[in-house]
């Protein structure tokens, strides 16, 4: 009889046992809300396949019930990408989701403003947590960590503003991340590791731990009934224990370091023999950001965003004007460089005109008469006669009506007898209807008693002329 009492006690022990335990566990799973922030600037290109393996991790460590977002900095206003509830946590929906990571790239020559992407992501969650019964949040940002000190210094004021909210916040960044970053890391609550060696499934998963451990010390608060004080004691102080070494090692994790850095820095911190390390806080005291108490500016990107920011602009200004005045030298050197050639051209071109005008003028003498017959350049022909129509008017009787004529053959002054006499010209006989070339000056004999002189009379040049005429020469 004892034997079958001692039976029935223990099969109602071990129905109460699993539904009490079933409880815990499902009140254990508590859903999560987690953001990824991703660094878009043309400097972070290089790790963008980092960016889509972190991202997928953090995919695959999702439940059902959990909620994601996924944020993109860029310099003009951060843009969100995804915003949705996990259904079934499964290798289908994950993949969908990893499909949106496929389709971001980074921006070809542009920064990005992280500040303003944490800022977004910090609202959003706060209106997510307030409308969904979701108790713990996680952000992770994917950058190469060349930020500017102006925005690290805002993504520290948020930090330090949602303190409260017991909110994880994780900064994976490349080997030049900005040195105030890694300074911060050791006062505010947020941690930084190098993305070769982040982990956001080991970060969820420590969340999901806290997230258990601190309702199982909630679990011990509440009242236990009589009946169930002797089936639930032993988990009761399994579960104390366990609250209590989690407590314990973190207390002892915060002492043993100041800094909460996830991964290990393989370079090391050197400080100057002539310097000391400060006593009290690392940031000064004018720069200490407090919780704000004003309310959050609007997300509207103001122009210029920093010094920095106008500073990065100058240098691509500056360089562009620098390759727009190296190519209109070039353009202008080329330009200077043909000018001269025709100038040159020109002048030279010039100089014949002025050296054929000064070539002289042909003039023809007759006994006390002087006649003019044009410059020797322009000369064409002129005739000598006793006919009033020559050029040059002989009245002899014994002159023929058209006695000789001078013209121009090419370069070459002739004279041709038009007569049926012979003519004298500079002693050398020229017969009927024959020419001969003109050698200036040169003596025409007509007949015994009449001769015509030809000459060429040059201008007098200047000596301004003549000295420039040397000069050229």
């Amino acid at each position: 009889m004892k034997s079958k009492s001692y039976l029935v006690f223990v099969f109602i022990a071990f129905l109460l046992l699993p539904k009490n335990s079933f409880a815990e566990s499902s009140d254990l799973s508590e859903p999560l809300a987690v953001t990824v922030i991703w660094d878009t600037a043309s400097s972070a290109r290089p790790y963008l396949p980092d960016f889509r393996s972190l991202s997928k991790q953090v995919v695959s460590s999702l439940k059902a019930g959990d909620y994601l977002e996924v944020i993109t900095a860029h310099a003009t206003e951060p843009r969100l990408r995804a915003a949705q509830f996990i259904q079934s946590g499964t290798a289908d929906e994950s993949g969908s989701i990893g499909k949106i990571f496929e389709n971001i790239d980074c921006q070809l020559i542009s920064d990005a403003d992280l500040a303003a992407a944490t800022e977004l992501a910090f609202k959003r969650l706060e209106q997510i947590c307030g409308r969904k019964p979701i108790q713990k949040a996680i952000i992770i940002i994917f950058t190469d960590g060349d930020l500017q000190n102006s925005q690290v210094k805002q993504i520290c004021n948020q930090v330090t503003k949602y303190k409260n909210k017991n909110w994880s916040f994780y900064i994976a960044g490349g080997w030049q991340t900005n040195k105030k970053l890694l300074i911060y890391a050791s006062q505010y609550p947020f941690s930084f590791s190098l993305i070769n060696q982040a982990n956001p499934s080991l970060w969820i998963q420590q969340l999901r731990n806290n997230l258990s451990a601190n309702q199982s010390d909630q679990t011990l608060t509440k009242p236990v009934p009589k009946d169930r004080q002797n089936s639930s004691v032993v988990a009761s102080k399994e579960t104390e224990r366990v609250a209590l070494n989690h407590e314990s090692g973190k207390d002892k994790e915060n002492k043993k370091s100041g800094y909460n850095f996830q991964g290990k820095l393989d370079g090391t911190i050197r400080v100057a023999k002539d310097q000391n390390l400060p006593s009290g806080s690392l940031v000064p005291a004018h720069e200490t950001p407090q919780e704000a108490k004003e309310p959050v500016p609007s997300l509207t990107p103001s122009w210029p965003k920093s010094k920095e920011t106008v500073s990065k602009y100058i240098r691509w200004v500056l360089l562009t004007i620098g390759l727009l005045s190296v190519f209109l030298a070039a353009i202008w050197f080329v330009i200077v460089k043909k000018a001269k050639q025709w100038k040159e051209k020109i002048s030279s071109h010039l100089r014949n005109i002025k050296s054929r005008e000064n070539s002289g003028v042909l003039v023809a003498r007759l006994n006390d008469l002087f006649f003019s017959l044009g410059q020797l350049i322009h000369f064409k022909v002129a005739r000598i006669g006793s006919d009033p129509n020559n050029t040059i008017r002989v009245t002899d009787k014994s002159i023929w009506p058209h006695h000789l004529k001078i013209y121009r053959r090419n370069n070459t002054l002739m004279v041709k007898n038009l007569t049926s006499c012979p003519v004298m010209v500079n002693g050398t006989q020229v017969n009927k209807r024959k020419s001969i070339m003109l050698v200036l000056p040169s003596v025409l004999q007509l007949n015994e008693n009449i001769k015509v002189i030809l000459e060429l009379i040059r201008p007098t040049i200047p000596s301004t002329e003549k000295q420039e005429t040397k000069n050229e020469q």
